[in-house]
Order: C-alpha cells, then sequence, then structure tokens
C-alpha cells in the first residue's frame, strides 16, 4: 500500500549570523572611488541616487554597491555622522552580504545610550515579524567613521523570512522623496484617485504592475464600512491581531514617530492568505524621546492607552479600538508586552550587556553625537542634549522604562481581574482526515471562550467554546475533520465578566499551539534531509553543472515508493513539482533533486523551481 506524508516543512537557516550578531561588531569598510564623495552625496540625498564605491567585510571585497545617506531628522545633524544606506546589489543584480542585499546604519540619532533601539527591536521581534539590528564599526577610506547600528532592510528579503507569501504588494508608509510628498500615511480616506495616495505613499514591490487597488480599497473600508459591519468586514483585508499588536507596542513604549503619532515609518504588506499586514519600522525616537508631539516627558510617560482614538487622521487607532472585542484584544497584548519586557528587570541587563560590548568604540568614534558621559548618564537619567546632537531633554532609559510601567499599572485594564488559561490542548494527538478534533481549555475567572483556527496560514476563524457542566473552569469544542496535509494552528482566547480578554499562548496570533493532520495510511518515512541553495562547487549534476539541490532521506529499513509526492518551495500551490511516478528511495537510502527548472533534462531529477540563497522553504 503506498504510504502518505503529512505536511513536511523544512525552513532551513541559509542567513549568515555574522552581520546580526549580539556578541560582536561587525567591521564594515567603505572604499570610494572619487575623493569628492561627500558632496555627491549631499547632492544626491533628495533623488535617492546611489553612487558606488567598495565595501570590504571580513576580507571579503563585494566591489561597486550603492551608498547614499539616509533618514530625515537623523540626516541633518550637524556631525560627519550622518547615516548610510548601503545596496550591495545596486549596481550588481545577484550580488549579496550573507543573503542580505541593503544595510541601513543608524547614526543612534536622539540616543546617546545607542541601545534603546537595539533592545526595542528585540522586544518587538517576540510578538510579530520585525528587523534584526546589530552594532557595526563603519571605516571610510581607511578612515574610522564610527559606530552604527546596522539595521536589516523591509524588502523581498524579510519577506520571504517572515510570510509564507512573498509576492503581494508591499507599501511603505511615507511618500518617496523623490517625487516631493509630504508626511500624512494616516490611511485617511481621499477617493478613490490613487494620486493624492502615490504623494504619501510608497510602492516596493511589484512595481511594474504597479496596482494600488488593495491599499486603497483597504483606505476606503477602514473609514467608510458602517459601525455595524466593521468588525467582520474589515478582518476580511486587514490582519487585525497583528495590527492590533503594532499598536500595543507602539503604545506601550510611547513610539510616537510611528503611525500612531507623526503618521508614517511602517510598512503595509498584503498576503492573499491573511489579508494586510502593518510591519514597524524605524524606531529611534523609541522609549518617548520622539518630542514632536508636543508633549512633556511626564506626559510622554503618562501616554494614554488610548491617545488618538477619537482622531479622524487616525481612523486605524479610532475605528480598530472603537470595537469592544478589538478593544480588549489590544488591552491583552498591551498587559503581555509590559509585563515581560517593561520593566529595569528586563532593560538593565541588556543595556549593560550592549553597553559594555560597543563602549570602546564609541570611545574611539570622533564624530559621535553625545558624550561618552552622557552615553553613561543617560542609562538612568534624563539630559539635556546640546553640541551635535538632537537638541532638546532625552528621557533616561530605565528612569522612562519605571515611570511608564509605574503608570500603567494605576490602569484597571492593565491590572484588572482577567482570565487566566491554565491548559489548552486538542485531541486526538495526531489527528488524520476522518478524526473529529477536539479542543479543551482550563481557564480560571472566564465568562466565555473561543478557539481560534487557521489551516494552512489563512485567515483565522473562531467558534464559541462550551463550558463543561461538571467544571466551571473547563470549557470544550469539537471541530469536524480537517482534510489530510492540513497545518492547523490554533489558540483560545477568553472573556472575564468585565470583558477583559486573554488569549493562550500570549503571543498569539504571531505564536500558536499547531497540529499536522495526516492520511489514514501510515506516515511515509521520507524526509528533507538537506537542501543547497546557491551551489557554487560541491556537487554537479549529470549535466555538469552546479545546480541547487534537495535531499531526501529514507529513514526506514523498507524501499519507499515515492509516486503521487510532490515538492514544492511554495505552500501555494503545494502541488508544484511532481515527483516521477517510478521513482524509489532505498532503505537507509538518500535521493537527490535539482532545483534547477531544468525539467527537459535528461538523467537525475531535475524540479521546475530554483531556491533562494536569501532564504527558502521547501515542502514534501
Amino acid at each position: 500500500m503506498r504510504s502518505v506524508i503529512l505536511l513536511f516543512f523544512s525552513a532551513v537557516p541559509l542567513f549568515s549570523q555574522t552581520l546580526y550578531n549580539d556578541t560582536t561588531i561587525t567591521e564594515l569598510r567603505l572604499s570610494f572611488y572619487y575623493t569628492s564623495w561627500k558632496d555627491s552625496l549631499t547632492k544626491h540625498v533628495a533623488s535617492e541616487t546611489d553612487i558606488p564605491a567598495r565595501l570590504t567585510v571580513n576580507s571579503v571585497i563585494y566591489d561597486s554597491i550603492g551608498v547614499r545617506y539616509k533618514g530625515n531628522s537623523s540626516y541633518n545633524v550637524s556631525s560627519e555622522k550622518k547615516p548610510f544606506n548601503l545596496s550591495i546589489d545596486a549596481y550588481k543584480e545577484n550580488q549579496l552580504l550573507d543573503g542580505y542585499k541593503t544595510l541601513n546604519l543608524n547614526n543612534f540619532f536622539k540616543d546617546p545610550t545607542c541601545v534603546r533601539e537595539k533592545i526595542a527591536y528585540e522586544i518587538a521581534a517576540r510578538y510579530f515579524p520585525a528587523v534584526k539590528a546589530a552594532f557595526a564599526r563603519l571605516y571610510i577610506n581607511n578612515e574610522y567613521w564610527g559606530l552604527y547600528l546596522n539595521v536589516q532592510q523591509i524588502n523581498k528579503i524579510f519577506l520571504r523570512e517572515h510570510f509564507v507569501e512573498w509576492d503581494g504588494n508591499m507599501y511603505k508608509g511615507d511618500p518617496p522623496t523623490s517625487s516631493g510628498g509630504v508626511f500624512g500615511a494616516d490611511l485617511t480616506w481621499h477617493g478613490a484617485d490613487t494620486s493624492y495616495y502615490r504623494a504619501r505613499y510608497e510602492l516596493k514591490t511589484n512595481e511594474e504592475q504597479n496596482d494600488w487597488s488593495d491599499l486603497v480599497r483597504l483606505i476606503n473600508l477602514l473609514n467608510n464600512l458602517p459601525d455595524a459591519t466593521f468588525e467582520t468586514e474589515i478582518a476580511k483585508y486587514l490582519n487585525v491581531d497583528r495590527t492590533l499588536w503594532y499598536l500595543s507596542y507602539c503604545s506601550v513604549f510611547v513610539n510616537l514617530d510611528s503611525y500612531l503619532g507623526s503618521g508614517h515609518n511602517y510598512y503595509l504588506y498584503d498576503s492573499s492568505l491573511e489579508g494586510m499586514d502593518m510591519i514597524l519600522w524605524d524606531i529611534n525616537e523609541v522609549l518617548g524621546t520622539f518630542s514632536n508631539e508636543q508633549l512633556t516627558i511626564e506626559q510622554r510617560e503618562k501616554l494614554s492607552l488610548l491617545y488618538k482614538n477619537q482622531d479622524g487622521a487616525r481612523p486605524l487607532v479610532k475605528r480598530l479600538l472603537a470595537v469592544s472585542s478589538f478593544r480588549q484584544r489590544y488591552y491583552s497584548h498591551c498587559r503581555v508586552i509590559m509585563n515581560e519586557t517593561l520593566s529595569e528587570s528586563y532593560w538593565q541587563p541588556k543595556v549593560q550587556k550592549y553597553q559594555q560590548l560597543v563602549s570602546a568604540s564609541l570611545s574611539a568614534d570622533t564624530r559621535k553625537l553625545y558624550t561618552m558621559a552622557q552615553f553613561a548618564t543617560n542609562v538612568t537619567t534624563d539630559i539635556v542634549s546640546t553640541g551635535q546632537g538632537a537638541p532638546g531633554t532625552i528621557p533616561g532609559v530605565l528612569s522612562f522604562v519605571n515611570h511608564r510601567r509605574t503608570y500603567l499599572s494605576t490602569l484597571n485594564e492593565i491590572v484588572g481581574v482577567v482570565p487566566i488559561v491554565v491548559s489548552l490542548q486538542h485531541g486526538p494527538v495526531q489527528p488524520t482526515q476522518t478524526d473529529s478534533v477536539s479542543f479543551q481549555a482550563v481557564i480560571r475567572n472566564a465568562a466565555s471562550a473561543s478557539i481560534w483556527w487557521s489551516v494552512n496560514y489563512s485567515r483565522f476563524q473562531n467558534r464559541t467554546m462550551t463550558r463543561a457542566s461538571s467544571d466551571s473552569t473547563l470549557f470544550r469544542v469539537t471541530l469536524l475533520p480537517f482534510s489530510r496535509n492540513n497545518y492547523v494552528r490554533y489558540y483560545v482566547e477568553a472573556a472575564g465578566a468585565s470583558g477583559a480578554s486573554e488569549v493562550y499562548p500570549s503571543h498569539a496570533e504571531y505564536v500558536t499551539q499547531s497540529f499536522a493532520v495526516t492520511g489514514t495510511n501510515p506516515r511515509l518515512p521520507v524526509v528533507i534531509n538537506e537542501l543547497m541553495a546557491s551551489n557554487t562547487k560541491t556537487v554537479k549534476d549529470q549535466q555538469n553543472q552546479y545546480d541547487d539541490w534537495i535531499e531526501l532521506f529514507n529513514t526506514s529499513s523498507d524501499t519507499v515508493s515515492l509516486a503521487g509526492m510532490f515538492l514544492s518551495d511554495e505552500l501555494m500551490p503545494k502541488q508544484k513539482w511532481k515527483i516521477p511516478a517510478k521513482t524509489v528511495i532505498p532503505p537507509r537510502g538518500y535521493l537527490l533533486v535539482w532545483a534547477d527548472e531544468d525539467t527537459l533534462d535528461v538523467g537525475g531529477l531535475h524540479a521546475n523551481f530554483k531556491l533562494s540563497k536569501s532564504g527558502e522553504v521547501v515542502f514534501l
């Protein structure tokens, strides 16, 4: 009898850890081809035009990369220490640095401690897709230019790291500088004519198609849906939970140079599976350092969690938080973030760790925006900045964290009685396509509970759970059988008598419990054992070419037929390349499949897709 396999997911870490290592500082050496490079960079700021240079990293030379100044306020500092954008592939299309094609070098604008942005990105990554960041020493023409924070670019490489689909439209909530646009990517409705939106947002993928219809549709619905249908309809086009995590993060950490405050510095990515997704960007003024909202530091420390919820110029805040279920989910996320990461006990060890790492490099930095005394003092104390840094008062890291936590701890929405989920499980543990699946949760202080589930990364749907008559803390629900090979993620949401809600696992929907549905036959004992992307010298195919490959391994002591099996590098379609019907793997044997798109080659197995060296997933 032919065996079948449950969906096998192999997420292979193909990205080097050199660039984003928490324990080392990467050395970047730029060499420009002519002496007037500073004049050229300044001349092309508005047009965002790259000028060529050579980059050396770990003795590896990357010739003809593109360099430009970046940033707005951070660029306008009086120091020569401007922020840089490095495009590794600007002049050589396939040139990558450790799997990445763009580096953003930030100059610690408004951060004398040099660590708050780094730690803030680490925290964000606990709750939703967020970029990586690490420290770098920059040399220009063999002259030490200073210490920088290297922040990952949000592009297709980032999408491949975090999303099942990576070919959708992505917009930046900022105008393209070259268009002369103005800030104001506030998602307010200004009619169906796309010219208004093109001046305030930037399409970052699928530029050739130039189709803005999904963004315009979302903005229309966000502003114009009737209240009665808003809750159900907006969830069909917007990843509501991910957006609430974004707003919770910005509120708890008073990140006001964002959609919440200034109305920009974010990305929107449209996935047909999950809807429009909000992505955090440019948080160098996190922890209340953004002063353009005309708020005192004390007012920032006590910023309401409903800040701008009545502001028509912030419809994402106003309309989402007007829905009771969304508002309670938002408060739940705020509680999680506060309890886990808004404390001196969380921040102090990280501040100490990273300041020890960068202290010597910063001390040798003659272009630094702040003094070494401010580097130390601003950890615990507000400082008045003068000189090359941003003018004004900059909150101390730990003092702001402590004061913010103290204020939030006075709010009943945060510290009031909430449901406590003790456990959540499903049964049978390994369901087949013929099994109904039961979910059971033990929850204290709950008036009601719902199970939320997603099949193959589609949008989550929910069903009310029933309280067991014999135990007031036990909630159950049974769902009909799922199709074989389905991958099911699930979590529970409980509501208390006051309406306060909690989800479990606490990082849902980003982190959930899950199971895969098998067929009624035994699981196929073949696994994806190894793969090679960007094969240049390891092994040649039968055509004497170095092509990408996927290695399958038979874990059993029997010969196994692969008739009816498929390989794919996309969740949809899973049946991308059909393995030939007569293919078998001997006991404990290996089989190579060449991922080279050369399906007509004679000799060997050749799939109809290639692997990306910038990151890949493979399904069997």
